[in-house]
């Protein structure tokens, strides 16, 4: 799915706002969006769902792979399977699994799989650019956006937390880990904006880059 800028279709994705600074942090879903919100609204930045926000702010945001956030975003779905299915959780774990295999479109009715493009382009006013770091330099951008450090930042919703049968799917030597990695080809296809983003970020010569919406 491509938004296009296309207003119609509403998200229900927030973004963090400091008024006075004028700046705002887009904590896109299994980019460590818990911990932004949860360290940025601890020093007073105000949520906002504002689809029609100020041109005058500075926007920025942290980029994962796509591969490894989609497979962290089916983990955390798969955590639900598990729960609801105590009874039989390798079962219904591996059921899920086989739906997603067999109709890989079903993924995008899930609450994270948003691509991150379409999550960006949705709030950032157009023609505004936004300011792109890789994942592994969450804490880079926190000093940019707020000229403030942020050490040992908080472990929220992360994978090794999860039950062991979810775990499992994606340890060495799983079917899920042998190349041509499970839905790769896919992922690649249906997030090719996310990629064209994580591309330039692995290739730039500085440790973020600027998008232009």
């Amino acid at each position: 799915m491509d938004l296009q800028r296309d207003r119609s279709i509403t998200l229900t994705q927030s973004y963090l706002v400091n008024s006075q600074t004028k700046v705002a942090v887009i904590p896109i879903m299994r980019n460590a969006s818990s911990v932004l919100e949860f360290v940025l609204q601890n020093d007073g930045w105000i949520i906002s769902k504002d689809r029609n926000p100020s041109s005058d702010f500075t926007y920025y945001t942290v980029w994962r792979d796509p591969y490894e956030r989609l497979v962290s975003a089916l983990q955390r779905e798969l955590c639900e399977v598990y729960d609801q299915n105590l009874h039989r959780t390798h079962a219904a774990v591996n059921a899920q699994m086989n739906e997603w295999s067999n109709n890989p479109q079903s993924i995008f009715d899930l609450n994270h799989t948003i691509s991150q493009y379409d999550t960006c382009i949705d709030i950032v006013p157009q023609n505004e650019k936004l300011i792109v770091y890789p994942y592994a330099e969450i804490e880079s951008m926190l000093f940019a956006a707020t000229g403030k450090q942020y050490n040992n930042l908080p472990k929220i919703n992360v994978s090794a937390d999860y039950p062991p049968p979810i775990i499992e799917l994606w340890q060495e030597g799983s079917v899920y880990t042998r190349e041509p990695l499970w839905m790769s080809g896919w992922c690649r296809k249906e997030f090719s904006k996310d990629y064209d983003v994580w591309e330039r970020l692995l290739n730039s010569d500085t440790v973020s880059i600027i998008e232009e919406y």
